[in-house]
C-alpha cells in the first residue's frame, strides 16, 4: 500500500517535472488511515488549480496513511481580491506572532465571507511580498497568532507539491530535519522536491493528523 501511494505521487510529479521515482519509507505502517480536510480559496491572479494541489497532497501524504480530502473550493473575484488585500499581492508580516493587515483580512475577513470551515485552509495568491518564499505556514512549536493555525499560503511560484510541503510542516510541528525528499529545501525551479517523506516525519504527521 505504501509503494502504491508513493507510486501515485511519483507519477503525478513526473507528469509535470520528470522526477526520478523514489522508494517509500521503510518502516511498516499497519495503522488505520486518518483523514484531514483542506478548504481552498483561490484569489484573482493565482495560476494554481487547487484541486490538483490537494490531489498531489493526498498522493504524497497517503504513504503515511493520511488522506487529504478537498473540502470547499472557492474562487474569488477580482473585486473580492482587491477588497481583501488591495491588489493581487499578499503582503506578509513575516512574523507568525504578528500578522500583517493583509494576512488578517485574508485569514479572518475572507475566510468568513466565503464560509471556509475545514481544519486546514489554503489560500492561493498571485504573489507574496515581505517574505522570500513560494509558500508558507506557521508551526505551533514556533509560536504563532491563532489566525495562523492550519493556514497555508501558496503563490504562483510554488509547485504542485508546495501545499503538501506546508501541510507536513504543520503536522510534524517542525520535527527532525531531512536532507532529501518533500521536507528538504526546494531546488531551483523548474526542479521539484521529491515526494518521499522520512520515517520520522511520517510518524509525527500521522500522530498529529
Amino acid at each position: 500500500a505504501q509503494q502504491a501511494s508513493l507510486t501515485r505521487a511519483n507519477l503525478m510529479l513526473g507528469l509535470v517535472a520528470g522526477v526520478v521515482p523514489q522508494a517509500p519509507p521503510g518502516a511498516a505502517r499497519n495503522r488505520a488511515p486518518k483523514t484531514i480536510t483542506v478548504d481552498t480559496l483561490k484569489l484573482d491572479g493565482s495560476n494554481h488549480n487547487p484541486a490538483t494541489d490537494v490531489a498531489m497532497a493526498n498522493s504524497i501524504l497517503s504513504q503515511c496513511n493520511v488522506r487529504v480530502v478537498h473540502g470547499m473550493n472557492v474562487t474569488a473575484t477580482a473585486v473580492q481580491t482587491t477588497g481583501w488585500i488591495g491588489n493581487t499581492d499578499l503582503r506578509a508580516g513575516n512574523n507568525c506572532m504578528s500578522p500583517s493587515a493583509e494576512e488578517r483580512a485574508l485569514f479572518q475577513t475572507a475566510r468568513a465571507a466565503v464560509g471556509l470551515n475545514g481544519r486546514f485552509q489554503a489560500f492561493f495568491v498571485a504573489s507574496i511580498s515581505g517574505i522570500n518564499a513560494s509558500g508558507y505556514s506557521c508551526q505551533p512549536a514556533a509560536g504563532m497568532a491563532p489566525i495562523f493555525r492550519n493556514r497555508v499560503v501558496v503563490e504562483n511560484g510554488g509547485d504542485t507539491a508546495t501545499l503538501a510541503h506546508e501541510c507536513v510542516h504543520i503536522l510534524i510541528d517542525l520535527g527532525p530535519p531531512t536532507p532529501i525528499g518533500l521536507m528538504s529545501a526546494r531546488p531551483a525551479p523548474p526542479a521539484m522536491r521529491l515526494p518521499q517523506i522520512s520515517d520520522a516525519h511520517c510518524t509525527r504527521l500521522y500522530n498529529h493528523a
